[in-house]
């Protein structure tokens, strides 16, 4: 057998395969043991009939195609593990048809396919990446008060003014464009603004609403904009008729010890104000050191020469579908298609936006399994053994399911290459940050920082939609600390 190996373009190659007209008489032989049980010959038990009387049940080109099959695919799977290649699905082949196969010559046949790469890497160890760790201000903890305080203060009715900004109204409203009706709400409360976020389903609604008092109605008819979402009510009209049934306004307490209380165990304002800053500080810091984990292996995948197959690419598209539909119905609780009407995108379209995060995320994997034997990473079977146990013992799930679980290879090979992952880009941070006096005092233990560097950026993995998850995550919202007075 001759193999002649061309390396396409997006990690293809092309096999060029000679077999000799042994290897195919062998194929023959084969084909006739398969055939014989498959096919019924008139006065033989099935498999029992000899060669010379199946081939004339059957034809002679009957035999000689399944001869054919076997011995390509026999082929094919030789050429595949003598060139270590590993393929990505199902090849592409062009090959003669049956009555052009002459079993005294060599058979040529040519497969396409698409199979995993190998990154070339750059010089990473010569690599250094600092953590930028933020200060948090006097500044910084006053604005979470405040904000604090605006969402603790409660909400009151308001019967001597008319609306304004600020406050809370619950409409009974109705919109419709033409014959099709957007917003049907007998009782919708909205927070209104005097500056409104471009892009909601009610251009200026707020303005609509600003001026009127309880119990008031309003008709209008608003000109949608030639960028309206859906598109195909830009340019319409919408006409609205809404009710303002109740308008409530919040009532900011002082920020003093008594407020300070409200959030547990607290005596005064100032002790509130060391705990926020130092939960500020730990979720500063571990979001700091996300980036930093992130822009680590940005940086290592620059340095690097690979390329992102289109299968790899399109299962991590996906992926990433699937965890936008977990987050549109499971977090924001609506369906898929309110949520692609609400976009005023096709699923489609959704798809090609997130291809080229899609990209960047299969070049990344590459890159750190390359770097995974380069640095001869291994993970210890005790902590895939552990993280299955952990799987496994989810209270919802049945006995049988979880037995399955135990014993599932799948399971265990993504786990693996999950703790894989993490510690390969652990010992990417040891390599990249430069040596500072005394940090072995305060380094965190390697396991700890594996599992945060293979989580790392994961929390925003389902991301409002798939383009999005090549932009910076937004920073959480701080939260004040609960101190509960323990019993």
């Amino acid at each position: 057998m001759r193999v002649e190996v061309e390396h396409l373009p997006q990690s293809q190659v092309q096999l060029q395969i000679e077999i000799d007209p042994e290897m195919l008489s062998g194929a023959v032989n084969k084909a006739y043991q398969k055939l014989a049980g498959r096919y019924r010959v008139p006065g033989f038990r099935p498999g029992k009939a000899p060669r010379a009387v199946l081939e004339r049940a059957i034809g002679p080109e009957t035999l000689l195609s399944e001869a054919t099959d076997i011995c390509m695919n026999d082929a094919y799977a030789q050429a595949i593990k003598d060139y270590d290649l590993q393929p990505l699905g199902y090849p592409d082949v062009d090959s003669p048809k049956t009555d052009e196969v002459d079993p005294e010559k060599p058979l040529s046949f040519t497969a396409k396919v698409y199979v995993r790469p190998q990154a070339q890497l750059g010089d990473y160890h010569s690599l250094r990446v600092t953590p930028q760790i933020p200060e948090v201000t006097t500044e910084d903890v006053d604005r979470v008060l405040i904000r604090a305080q605006e969402q603790q203060a409660p909400w009151e009715p308001v019967e001597d003014r008319p609306a304004e900004a600020g406050d809370v109204a619950t409409l009974r409203l109705l919109a419709t464009v033409g014959d099709e009706t957007l917003v049907d709400q007998e009782s919708w409360e909205y927070k209104l603004s005097a500056e409104e976020t471009p892009g909601l389903p009610i251009p200026g609604l707020s303005d609509l609403i600003i001026g009127l008092q309880a119990g008031e109605t309003k008709d209008a008819v608003l000109d949608l904009g030639e960028d309206y979402t859906p598109a195909e009510h830009a340019g319409k009209q919408m006409t609205i008729h809404l009710e303002v049934l109740r308008l409530e306004r919040k009532t900011t307490q002082e920020l003093d010890d008594a407020f300070a209380q409200t959030f547990g165990n607290y005596d005064t304002l100032e002790e509130l104000r060391a705990a926020l800053k130092q939960s500020m500080e730990t979720q500063g810091r571990n979001q700091a050191m996300d980036a930093y984990y992130e822009d680590v292996v940005r940086q290592v995948v620059a340095l690097s020469t690979v390329e992102a197959p289109p299968p790899l690419v399109d299962q991590e598209l996906d992926d990433m579908m699937h965890r936008l539909q977990e987050n549109v119905e499971h977090e924001r609780k609506i369906s898929m298609d309110s949520y692609l009407r609400v976009v005023g995108k096709t699923l489609d379209e959704l798809r090609e936006e997130g291809r080229p995060a899609a990209e960047q995320r299969v070049r990344a994997d590459l890159v750190l399994e390359a770097v995974a034997r380069a640095e001869g990473v291994e993970v210890p079977e005790e902590q895939v053994e552990e993280q299955v146990r952990l799987v496994a013992s989810t209270p919802t799930l049945s006995n049988k399911e979880r037995r399955r679980l135990l014993t599932s290879e799948d399971l265990r090979k993504r786990i693996e290459r999950r703790l894989r992952k993490g510690f390969t880009i652990t010992r990417l941070v040891e390599l990249t940050t430069p040596p500072v006096e005394g940090a072995a005092a305060d380094a965190e233990p390697a396991s700890a920082t594996a599992e945060a560097a293979s989580s790392a950026g994961e929390d925003s993995a389902a991301a409002a939609s798939p383009a999005d998850e090549t932009a910076p995550a937004e920073p959480e919202t701080p939260s004040i600390p609960h101190n509960e007075e323990e019993n």
